[in-house]
């Protein structure tokens, strides 16, 4: 359960497709790095609904077709899927493993901060300072109802996103809590401005890791590789039985 609800500080959710039109510029300046705020929202707010905004397809020049078939499966893990039940204990997430991005990493608890703006305190979550996917404790564990947010750097600390962008909508992911996994599918591709945007739009864009009443993951980068001037969205729900590719 949230613990005051969290959110992401990020832009204006003007989402764009990842096209070359829409790249920043790169200047001459040298990497922003870091994690920008995760700022406070009223409990009362949900994150958006999963078919709110669609699922825009980056296209930054990656093919993760080949590294998707070569990682399937390599998982040395013993594997026990996961069947939610009201009574089951909370699963906290461990391990994140993407075939597309050939990935698979551990997950850790996020560390919180506080961060003053605009003459008031809010709450800020930061991603870890080494080769690992960052959970937010007052977001949902695995195979509740509720919004799993995940974050974790891109260009700095191991890098654990740095192929990040190259997901697009209907790749699977898996997030395990010890021999216990379930199986996701991104349906949300998104991009959003952050850096100098006012706080009220960074406010109204971040309800994206606010508690939702569906189950869901969301996970959460910088963007573009060489700067933190975006958020990367990724939203992804449960794969259904008949969605299973054995």
């Amino acid at each position: 359960m949230f613990l005051g609800a969290s959110i992401v500080g990020f832009g204006r959710l003007a989402l764009e497709n990842i096209s070359a039109s829409h790249r920043p510029v790169r200047t001459q300046q040298p990497p922003e790095e870091g994690f920008l705020p995760l700022l406070s929202l009223e409990e009362s707010q949900l994150a958006p609904d999963i078919t709110a905004e669609p699922a825009l397809e980056a296209t930054l020049a990656a093919d993760a077709t080949a590294a998707s078939s070569q990682a399937a499966g390599q998982s040395a893990t013993p594997k026990v899927k996961l069947i939610p039940t009201p009574t089951a204990p909370p699963l906290i997430p461990d391990r994140i493993v993407i075939p597309a991005i050939e990935l698979d990493a551990p997950i850790i608890e996020a560390q919180l901060e506080e961060l003053e703006l605009e003459g008031k305190t809010y709450r800020q979550w930061l991603a870890p300072d080494e080769y690992a996917v960052g959970w937010h404790p007052d977001s949902a564990t695995l195979g509740r109802i509720g919004n799993t947010v995940l974050n974790g750097h891109h260009n700095i600390h191991g890098k654990v996103f740095e192929k990040l962008d190259q997901l697009r909508a209907g790749d699977r992911f898996t997030l395990y809590s010890g021999s216990y996994y379930r199986e996701y599918i991104v349906t949300n591709v998104m991009i959003a401005a952050e850096r100098w945007m006012d706080l009220q739009t960074r406010l109204d864009n971040a309800r994206w890791i606010q508690p939702s009443d569906d189950e869901r993951v969301t996970i959460i980068t910088c963007w573009p590789p060489w700067s933190n001037t975006h958020r990367l969205i990724i939203v992804a729900r449960p794969v259904l039985e008949n969605e299973r590719v054995d």
